[in-house]
């Protein structure tokens, strides 16, 4: 990984997300993950320990990485031996997200949400 000097003169930012990342500078990995189970109710009933995150396939499916089927060959040259940005704002990140602003040799980033929403039915008359 070809090392710069990351200068920022300014950052504005609103809200980070949970298990983000803003990161100035080089980094050899970064693996932010985020479980969130989310539950939606028409009538506010709240019981304890009532979601596990083993009760959801969704959270223990391994992920499946796409295959890279074509051969590529990349040389780059780094002209400058440093990152200059002046200013830079952003309002707000979500999970697992990530800000970078420099070198990275892996970068892996996972967020899986389970919503759930509870409807009253209506008698049946």
């Amino acid at each position: 990984m070809h090392k710069r000097m990351t200068s920022v003169q300014s950052v504005k930012l609103t809200e980070l997300g949970s298990t983000s990342v803003l990161e100035i500078g080089d980094s050899k990995m970064i693996t932010p993950t985020s479980r969130a189970i989310a539950v939606q109710r028409e009538r506010a009933i709240f019981l304890m320990n009532e979601f596990n995150f083993r009760n959801f396939p969704i959270f223990s499916i391994p992920l499946i990485q796409p295959a890279v089927e074509e051969h590529m060959e990349m040389t780059t040259f780094q002209e400058q031996t440093y990152i200059q940005v002046d200013e830079i704002e952003i309002f707000s990140t979500t999970a697992s997200s990530i800000i970078h602003l420099g070198s990275s040799e892996r970068l892996h980033a996972d967020s899986r949400i389970k919503h759930i929403r509870h409807f009253l039915r209506e008698k049946p008359e």
